[in-house]
């Protein structure tokens, strides 16, 4: 689909890629240690987690939503934001 470049040339230059890749560990840190009876209990979830999800799983719901009302000009508009000088530096911190 030529949707698709855009999709991801607009997602990688606005730096929301670095959220998704820790919003997994994000969601297991907030579960207290307590929570799971082992550490064995604890690896399995951490495992779930990251698999569930994990960035790949992530972006491909972004993907998805952002196809689903795609709209070429608006793309070409954000592309061409994050392409700016300040759209950079913006995508850079989005993404630390």
């Amino acid at each position: 689909m030529e949707a698709d470049p855009l999709i991801n040339k607009a997602l990688k230059l606005s730096g929301v890629t670095g959220p998704l890749d820790k919003l997994g560990g994000a969601i297991l840190s907030a579960i207290p240690g307590d929570a799971f009876p082992d550490v064995k209990m604890r690896n399995e979830v951490a495992a779930y987690v990251k698999k569930e999800a994990g960035k790949e799983e992530l972006l491909s719901i972004v993907r998805a939503a952002v196809r689903e009302d795609f709209d070429k000009e608006s793309i070409d508009l954000v592309i061409g934001f994050y392409d700016s000088k300040v759209g950079r530096k913006i995508g850079h911190l989005q993404e630390a």
